[in-house]
């Protein structure tokens, strides 16, 4: 989902299972759009973020992205 905000600021929020990641790291990644979104991370000028976290139902899940001014 996309959302907008009053302000300059950008934010983006990619999810994905572990074993995405390591197969976007390693280059072995399938998913276009996935890879899109973090090729798209890495050259980014603004700020970025990676991290883990574990589901109610136990499942591990990473969120990658950008945020910061872009104006």
């Amino acid at each position: 989902s996309v959302f907008e905000t009053n302000s300059s600021s950008t934010h983006s929020i990619t999810i994905c299972s572990p074993e995405q990641l390591e197969e976007l790291k390693n280059g072995t990644c399938n998913d276009e759009n996935l890879k899109e979104e973090y090729e798209s991370m890495l050259e980014s000028d603004l700020e970025s973020y990676c991290s883990s976290f574990i589901t109610p139902k136990g499942e591990k899940i990473i969120l990658f992205g950008n945020y910061g001014y872009d104006g």
